[in-house]
Formats: C-alpha cells, sequence, structure tokens
C-alpha cells in the first residue's frame, strides 16, 4: 500500500499544478477578454463615466487674481476664456450623444455667480446663483479633498496680485480642453460630411 501511494503522488502533483496553470490561464483571458469587450451604447445610462483620456498630474501656483473679482470690469472676458469653442460640451459615441464635462461646468457656475453678484435682481441668473451654490457645495464633498494647507490666507497681502499662496500638485487641466477641441472638430467634421450627404441625396 505504501509503494503505491509513494507510486501515484508524482502523477497526482503533475496533475494538481496542471490544473493550477489550467485555471490561472482561464482566470487571465477571462478578465483580459472581459476587459477588450468594454463597450458602451451611449443610450440611457450606458456610458463611461469619464472621459477616455489619461490626466498626468501638474503643479499649480495658487495666488490671488483681480480679473476673476466681481469688482473687476472685465471679468466676464476674463471668464469667457475659460470656456472652450464647445461650450463645454464634448460628443461622443456612435451618435455623438452630447455630454457637459464636470470641469466646464463647474468653471459656468462661478461666472454665473460672478454675474449674480453684479445683477441680483435678475430671475434669471437668481436661479443659476441657487443651481450652482448647491452644485459646488456638493462637488466639494463629493472631492473629500484632503490636502492640507496653511491657514493663514487673509495674513497674506491680497493686493499684490503675484503672491503665491502656495504650490499644490493639480490634474492637467489642459488634457480635457486639448480633447475639447479635437473632439469638436472631428464633430464639426461629421456633421459637415452627413449635410453635405444629405443635400447631394436630395437634389
Amino acid at each position: 500500500m505504501k509503494h503505491l501511494r509513494k507510486q501515484w503522488r508524482p502523477a497526482i502533483l503533475i496533475s494538481l499544478c496542471l490544473l493550477n496553470i489550467g485555471l490561472v490561464a482561464r482566470t487571465y483571458r477571462s478578465y483580459h477578454g472581459t476587459r477588450a469587450k468594454i463597450s458602451y451604447s451611449y443610450i440611457g445610462n450606458d456610458y463611461p463615466m469619464t472621459l477616455p483620456i489619461k490626466i498626468d498630474p501638474v503643479e499649480m501656483s495658487f495666488y490671488h487674481s483681480v480679473q476673476y473679482t466681481p469688482s473687476h470690469p472685465d471679468s466676464g472676458t476674463h471668464f469667457d476664456s475659460l470656456v472652450p469653442r464647445s461650450g463645454g460640451f464634448i460628443r461622443l459615441g456612435p451618435d455623438w450623444r452630447a455630454f457637459s464635462v464636470a470641469m466646464f461646468h463647474e468653471l459656468h457656475c462661478l461666472f454665473a455667480i460672478n454675474r449674480a453678484l453684479h445683477d441680483p435682481e435678475s430671475t434669471y441668473l437668481r436661479g443659476h446663483f441657487t443651481h450652482c451654490t448647491n452644485y459646488l457645495r456638493q462637488l466639494f464633498l463629493c472631492s473629500a479633498d484632503h490636502t492640507l494647507e496653511p491657514g493663514d490666507f487673509m495674513s497674506n497681502n491680497l493686493s499684490d496680485h503675484s503672491n503665491i499662496f502656495f504650490n499644490r500638485q493639480c490634474r492637467d487641466w489642459s488634457a480635457i480642453y486639448d480633447f475639447s477641441e479635437t473632439n469638436i472638430d472631428e464633430f464639426r467634421a461629421f456633421r459637415t460630411l452627413n449635410y453635405s450627404s444629405a443635400s447631394s441625396h436630395a437634389s
């Protein structure tokens, strides 16, 4: 009996090794196959949570910028310069479905709040003000940014607009602008091509 056990032991070990290798290979194929098959219809809620781009970290200097303050006569122009040609929207999917990009929505809200402070009697701006204060409040809580900052902002010389409060690591916002510019060009080219094709068929 002992002799038989010794005789079968190598075969059992080899079988177990082969079984493990097979399971690992199957898991690998299943995992990578699932990843490769990820696609979206862009109908209803079937779309990705974020833009399909890589955003690298960058360093940003925080300072007191007077041109975006409500008291600055050209603050509206400066805020307008932050809006891409797409108006902050991008088009995705086979039918070029429109989506708002959160970063541009946030900047739009800051601009709306800035305008509302200039024209508090405007019903339109008052509605924007209410929406935007709630939207930004929830975004701040959602991001739960735990970066440590010096707590002495008011001790800085706020009249010195070149005075840097601190530097911190951020996400490269230019990647979103670049994607937006490319996306609007592609969408307009698609729309022009379809319009030309439809016109030629109609004639």
